[in-house]
């Protein structure tokens, strides 16, 4: 017995050994290629990209651990980042690599700053990164009467799990007058397929010093158009509590997904909102409690600013 625990701690000491020079060894090689790596990112996303720190990482799977990554914004939709965050971590599958597949296992962000834009034609901001690449191999395939290639079962940027916390995403609809802001944002996206439903999960502060929305839902199958409007989700909402006069302002065509002789002021709490269907036809199931808040109809019907 005495043997094989001797044995076995050889084994274990061995493979900490081999690990930590693979590693060392692996940031080594990032380091002298960083230029290039950057230059190899920005090509494929078609955005500028700005990096801190490289440094590879063995916890939860061969990856790397990115420190201030900071990516552009489309000019044609803003001129300032579309993503900066403190902290990025992303790990690969090891069995793909083996066969020289890249597959992301997962994507982790601290302390993202986001803005999201859709502009007055409805296209989103997030809708081109990717773009140069994919119309350049298009382009390579037309000059090289290559035939089609075949459709691949998952793209290789296909994640398993999406987490990020302490976020802060802005959102600025010029289609739809929105300009909304959600902070302190922990954001989980697991299984993530385009092919069928994937779990999400959002906890944020909606205009409110701690997070005040809480949200559960299955999403998808995603479409291959790349309709959101049109993408099927259900799942369950809370709000407690919520500014209901600032977010009108922030948000106006909320206020008119009410009709248009349903006005809501005052702070109101969303209680076990349960919702189906799609966001061009979402239907909904709740309770809202105004304590402090008031609900008008029309001209007939009026609260007062403490109603249930």
């Amino acid at each position: 017995m005495r043997k094989w625990i001797i044995v076995a701690s050889a084994i274990v000491v061995i493979t900490v050994v081999v690990g930590f020079l693979l590693l060392l060894n692996i940031n080594s090689l990032i380091a002298r290629n960083k230029g290039y790596l950057i230059a190899q990112a920005e090509d494929a996303l078609g955005r500028k990209v700005s990096v801190g720190e490289v440094q590879a990482t063995l916890w939860s799977g061969i990856g790397a651990r990115i420190a201030d990554f900071t990516m552009s914004d489309d000019p044609a939709y803003s001129s300032g980042d579309f993503v900066r965050a403190k902290d990025l971590q992303v790990n690969l599958r090891f069995w793909p690599l083996l066969r020289k597949e890249v597959q992301v296992k997962r994507v982790i962000l601290h302390d993202p700053v986001i803005q999201i834009v859709r502009n007055a034609d409805g296209k989103f901001n997030f809708s081109t990164i990717g773009k140069g690449a994919k119309e350049k191999k298009e382009t390579s395939a037309k000059e090289k009467k290559e035939a089609p290639a075949k459709e691949p079962g998952q793209p290789a940027w296909l994640v398993s799990l999406v987490d990020l916390s302490g976020g802060d995403i802005h959102y600025l609809d010029r289609k739809e007058g929105t300009d909304l802001r959600l902070q302190q944002i922990d954001f989980k996206v697991e299984d993530f397929d385009f092919n069928r439903a994937f779990s999400v999960k959002l906890a944020a502060a909606v205009y409110a010093g701690k997070q005040n929305l809480k949200l559960t839902s299955k999403v998808g199958p995603l479409r291959p158009d790349g309709d959101f409007t049109q993408v099927p989700l259900n799942g369950e909402l809370d709000i407690d509590p919520f500014d209901a006069t600032r977010l009108n302002a922030a948000a106006p065509k909320l206020k008119g997904a009410l009709g248009k002789d349903i006005d809501l002021t005052g702070v109101f709490r969303v209680k076990d909102l349960k919702f189906n269907g799609t966001l061009k036809d979402l239907a909904v199931n709740g309770k809202i409690e105004g304590t402090e808040g008031a609900v008008r109809y029309g001209k007939t019907f009026q609260s007062p600013p403490a109603c249930r």
